[in-house]
């Protein structure tokens, strides 16, 4: 039985990596990250759902969508960053540019964060990537987001450290470095019966 191999820590390579990690079209390769949704988790017209461990949406039938202004036909399975896709990003820090983190804004207007996989087909830059298949593993507890960001702020101001090594630092002095790897373990002992599971560390 081949392994199916799980990417995680992918907030820890430097962003020129994240551009050269070996995305593949085969679903032999499953990738780490991180989604930002609003608090009924309903992302552009999407419905996602937390800890189903399925693909919560596959893009396969021909649709218009806007590029530009213009309605065009996209082709089945055609996915492009920024403009049709299931998107998530490599580092938490970055989620925050598309959803804000607001501490005192109310329950019911106040941002979620997830920790996603892909394994699908993905188009990547540097801080955010895109897929067709995206499964919502767990979501990241309101405290674990303040802390994160806090420790951010304090490990870059008060050392020499590049973005992504703060953040790698910061998401273990909050706790949720170790809650990725609960929630890869928790995914890979579910799915223990179908497949075998290989992690890889970057």
């Amino acid at each position: 039985m081949n392994k199916k191999k799980i990417y995680i820590n992918c907030y820890s390579r430097t962003r020129r990596d994240r551009i050269a990690m070996p995305m593949s079209e085969c679903l032999d390769n499953h990738f780490i990250g991180f989604k930002g949704m609003p608090p009924d988790m309903d992302c552009r017209g999407y419905q996602y759902h937390l800890g189903e461990n399925i693909i919560t949406k596959e893009l396969d039938k021909d649709a218009i969508y806007v590029e530009g202004g213009r309605y065009i036909k996209i082709p089945s399975g055609f996915i492009s960053l920024c403009s049709r896709g299931l998107h998530f990003c490599w580092e938490l820090s970055s989620v925050f540019y598309y959803y804000p983190f607001y501490e005192e804004a109310p329950g019911m207007y106040r941002n979620r964060f997830f920790i996603v996989m892909s394994n699908g087909k993905i188009e990547s830059s540097i801080e955010k990537a895109c897929t067709d298949r995206l499964i919502v593993l767990e979501e990241i507890p309101l405290y674990m987001i303040k802390k994160y960001r806090d420790a951010r702020r304090e490990i870059f101001k008060s050392r020499d450290l590049t973005l992504s090594d703060s953040d790698m630092q910061a998401m273990k002095e909050s706790g949720i470095h170790e809650l990725v790897e609960t929630t890869v373990d928790s995914f890979i002992n579910f799915n223990s019966r179908g497949y075998e599971y290989e992690k890889i560390w970057t």
